[in-house]
């Protein structure tokens, strides 16, 4: 990662490295790249990740003080020339508070395995979510750049366990004023099988739980906060299907989460959801039964 930001053909940048209380080299690592007056390394005095990964991206957010910010990882890969495409976006859409550049996933040996869809070259915030579910999305963080005041006002990220969808819900808060989308692929985010994407431990997937019910109710609330009366007919319509691709999303979620939470409180999220009328039949919740027996005795 630090290669590919080192070898960016837009120079006007820097680096904040910072080492949240990490048992790898990560000094030593970074050492080469130290003699560059643009990169700088920092180290946490306690881990702050393992209890909130968010807290430490915010811990950044405070102490950035450029105009953009970019929340950049430790694995993925950014092309040489993105820095580059992103400065021409924030010329050509000044009033915009996030960029994002399109990405595609890679595996631990850098294979692509798959790729974004593409955006519209400039969306409204309607746009923007409706493609996110729309498109094949590849959902990450490092891709996107935020203004910084903007995201300072907003309160940094959205704080969910593990940061599971923080990315998402922050984005969405952060589209107000509209998106601008880079039309090349621009980044790879390595699916590497160490990282949390990839981990279905017990306890990791009752924390995506946690982090999926969350954002369901972030979402409602911005969802709710559009009043239809003052949107276009098309707008309305786009709500209309966010509105479902939301409920979609997170009754699959459930499938794929909740299922780890012990009975009563699996039971409870069946009840919580059915009541939000978001299962179409009693035979989704029946699969869904079906699926938490089944992960519970195997």
């Amino acid at each position: 990662m630090l290669d590919s930001i080192s070898m960016q053909t837009f120079a006007d940048f820097k680096v904040v490295i910072s080492d949240d209380c990490s048992p790898e080299p990560i000094r030593e690592i970074c050492e080469p790249y130290l003699s560059d007056e643009r990169f700088s390394y920092r180290r946490n005095i306690e881990n702050m990740g393992g209890k909130s990964l968010v807290s430490h991206w915010n811990l950044l957010v405070d102490l950035c003080d450029t105009e953009y910010l970019i929340m950049a990882s430790d694995d993925d890969v950014y092309s040489k020339d993105f820095l580059e495409h992103i400065d021409k976006l924030s010329n050509i859409y000044p009033d915009v508070d996030l960029l994002r550049a399109r990405a595609q996933i890679i595996d631990g040996e850098g294979y692509v395995v798959r790729q974004d869809g593409m955006y519209l070259e400039h969306a409204s915030q309607l746009e923007f979510m409706i493609q996110y579910e729309q498109i094949g999305n590849v959902a990450c963080i490092a891709n996107y750049v935020f203004k910084t005041k903007e995201l300072k006002n907003n309160g940094g990220f959205v704080d969910y366990p593990l940061a599971w969808k923080s990315d998402t819900m922050t984005a969405n808060l952060m589209a107000t004023n509209g998106v601008a989308n880079t039309k090349d692929i621009l980044f790879d985010f390595r699916v590497s099988g160490i990282n949390i994407s990839s981990i279905e431990r017990k306890d990791v997937l009752q924390k995506k739980y946690i982090a999926s019910y969350m954002k369901d109710v972030d979402m409602t609330t911005l969802i709710g906060g559009f009043k239809q009366e003052l949107l276009s007919k098309r707008d309305v319509y786009l709500l209309s299907v966010i509105s479902q691709k939301h409920i979609e999303r997170t009754v699959s979620e459930i499938g794929c989460f909740a299922v780890a939470l012990p009975f009563v409180r699996f039971f409870d999220a069946i009840k919580h959801f059915n009541k939000k009328r978001y299962f179409k039949s009693k035979y989704e919740i029946i699969l869904l039964w079906k699926k938490w027996l089944y992960f519970h005795t195997h």
